[in-house]
Formats: C-alpha cells, sequence, structure tokens
C-alpha cells in the first residue's frame, strides 16, 4: 500500500507529465496566439532559443456520424504531428493523412466504431459531410473524453480556409522561459504571450492537489497498519514468552530492560524492512 501511495505520488503529484497525457492537454514552454500568422512560425523557428514549433486549434462543436449514431465533440487540431508530446494512444497511429481522425475511447464506443471504420464529419462551410477513416483510438480525460484529433491537412477538408490558432513554442532551455517570453512581448506587441507553466497550473492543479491527497492518505493507512501490527506482534510475544520473562524479573532484570529486550528482538526485521524499502 505504502508503495502504490508513492507511486502515485512521483508519477501523478512530482512529475505532471504523466498526468498531462491523461488529461490529454498539449502545453509547450511558451504558448502564442498569433491569429494564423505564418510568418511568425518562420520568424520562430529562426530563433536561436526555439528547438521546435506545433500549432494547434480547437474546433469546439463538430457533428460526428457513424451509421445511426450522432455525436457532438471537440477536435484538437495539429500541424505536426511528431511534435505532439502529450496524447495518450491506445491504438492505430495518429493522423497524418487528411483522410484521417483519432477518436478517444469514450467517442469510439459511443459510435460504436473501430479502427478502420468511416466516420462522417460535418463540414463548416456548408450542409454536407466528409468523410474521415479511424486510424486510432486514444485516452483523453479533457472536456470528458468527448474529442477527436486530426492533421491541419484533414481540417482543410472541413474548412479550406482554416487558419491556426496557436503556436506552441518548445525552447532548448525552458528555464529561461520567462525571461524569454517578455523580451517577445516587446518585440511583438501585437501577440498576447503565455508561459505553459502557468495555463498548466491553472488547469491541473485540482487534479494534482487531489492525487497528492489520495497520496498522503494511503501513507497515513499504511502507518497505521504498521504500527498496529507491530503492537499486535509484541503483545503476541510478551504472552508467549510471559514465564520467561517473569524468571527473569526474578533474577533482578528491570522492565526497562525487558522492554528493550523485547523491543531489540524486532529490531532486525524493522531494519530489513527499512532497507528493502529504501531499495525498491
Amino acid at each position: 500500500m505504502l508503495f502504490i501511495g508513492f507511486a502515485l505520488f512521483q508519477n501523478w503529484a512530482l512529475d505532471n507529465r504523466m498526468l498531462l497525457k491523461v488529461v490529454g492537454i498539449e502545453i509547450s514552454d511558451i504558448m502564442v496566439s498569433t491569429g494564423g500568422n505564418e510568418d511568425f512560425l518562420e520568424e520562430m523557428r529562426n530563433d536561436p532559443n526555439v528547438q521546435s514549433v506545433n500549432t494547434k486549434s480547437l474546433l469546439k462543436t463538430i457533428e460526428i456520424s457513424y451509421m445511426d449514431h450522432t455525436e457532438t465533440l471537440g477536435i484538437d487540431v495539429y500541424r505536426d504531428m511528431d511534435n505532439i508530446r502529450n496524447n495518450y494512444l491506445l491504438e492505430g497511429h495518429l493522423p497524418y493523412n487528411g483522410n484521417e481522425i483519432v477518436l478517444t475511447c469514450v467517442e469510439a464506443d459511443n459510435l460504436n466504431v473501430t479502427l478502420g471504420d468511416i466516420v462522417n464529419v460535418k463540414s463548416m462551410t456548408d450542409s454536407g459531410t466528409v468523410p474521415y477513416t479511424v486510424c486510432g483510438i486514444d485516452q483523453k480525460m479533457n472536456n470528458t473524453g468527448k474529442k477527436a484529433l486530426m492533421s491541419e491537412e484533414g481540417v482543410k477538408r472541413l474548412n479550406p480556409e482554416h487558419k491556426y490558432e496557436t503556436a506552441l513554442i518548445f525552447l532548448n532551455d525552458p528555464s529561461k522561459a520567462k525571461e524569454i517570453k517578455k523580451q517577445w512581448e516587446k518585440d511583438y506587441p501585437d501577440y498576447t504571450f503565455s508561459l505553459g507553466e502557468d495555463i498548466m497550473a491553472s488547469s491541473i492543479e485540482t487534479v494534482t492537489k487531489a492525487m497528492e491527497g489520495i497520496c498522503v492518505i494511503f501513507v497515513i493507512a499504511t502507518c497505521f497498519v504498521v504500527i498496529l501490527t507491530q503492537l499486535l506482534l509484541t503483545r503476541a510475544q510478551v504472552i508467549r514468552e510471559r514465564t520467561d520473562l517473569g524468571v527473569s524479573k526474578a533474577l533482578g532484570y528491570t522492565s526497562g530492560e525487558l522492554i528493550r529486550r523485547t523491543l531489540m528482538t524486532n529490531l532486525p526485521t524493522i531494519a530489513i524492512g527499512i532497507v528493502l524499502g529504501i531499495i525498491l
């Protein structure tokens, strides 16, 4: 139980990467709202502080249908599929081609689709629909799992005039994000810059605190069980050795010496348990 508690604390509270994957939020070191400016992307790619650049857009309420099932969900759109860092893909592959789409396991169940099925997505320019092949199934807590994923090439089949909304900028040295953001705000006053760590804190702070609370409960419960077990074992040992203790008392041993002797018999077990706990 203690191992589970510390594992949860390590993977969910101290290290947010796994939590971000499960939630399904793509966060970079610096995020910029540019209104789809392509020149800005090129300048960022040539900046010596920048490691890589991706783009993100969100289509909020899009209808997807399969046979007699219809769902309304949000679609995340990225330009560089290989630069997506927080996607928990369960089956298949990311939508590299313009006719492919990834659904969450929740939406795959709701639509009753599997890999290779063709779903129809409502066009953003007219009343028609556009077919897409389900190439992957992922998992997201974001938007209660009502999500899909496609490439920019794919979304332009729904809307040829589509432009990206947010530039995701990954730095060579993330520790310099604050000072780089300040400099860019001076160089590009028309754009809105956000630190990824600030967005992360506001997005998953509640979940992180809940996981920290669960970890603390696990640790407290484990300590209680260990202490209770030790007391019961000591009591059983005293009852079993009652005669020997009486003889020792008659020979002149004090109560304190007998208590210390009893505790010392359990010391090797405790020491081995501590060592194994540190190693594992």
